[in-house]
């Protein structure tokens, strides 16, 4: 993802990214959902959507979408049922927007995470 991006800051851009994304995220993985959406979108003409559509509003709108809920997520300690209250959607309506955005491994993963630590 991160080859993708135009890097205008050069080296010293990528050097702070890093180091903010390490000083933000305690877990010693850091995720591509991690990193910053201006980050994530890169190189406009690479982007398709989680259903492989070329579609570039619909690729930048599912990377939005998977930030967001990934954080949410996040922040209710990967309690699916709390996060979609947060969210303002159905418990049913998340696990279907995890499925159809490929989240379901990552969520597991965090979930397996958190619990051990």
């Amino acid at each position: 993802m991160l080859c993708h991006y135009d890097w205008p800051g050069n080296i010293r851009e990528l050097e702070n990214l890093v180091e903010r994304m390490v000083a933000i995220h305690p877990n010693d993985l850091i995720f591509p959902e991690d990193v910053p959406i201006d980050y994530q979108i890169g190189d406009i003409a690479q982007l398709k959507s989680a259903d492989g559509d070329p579609d570039k509003l619909k690729a930048a709108t599912d990377a939005f979408e998977r930030g967001f809920i990934l954080r949410v997520l996040e922040k209710e300690n990967w309690h699916q049922e709390n996060a979609a209250v947060k969210l303002g959607v159905h418990r049913k309506t998340l696990e279907y927007k995890l499925k159809k955005l490929a989240l379901n491994e990552v969520v597991d993963q965090r979930q397996r995470d958190s619990k051990k630590g």
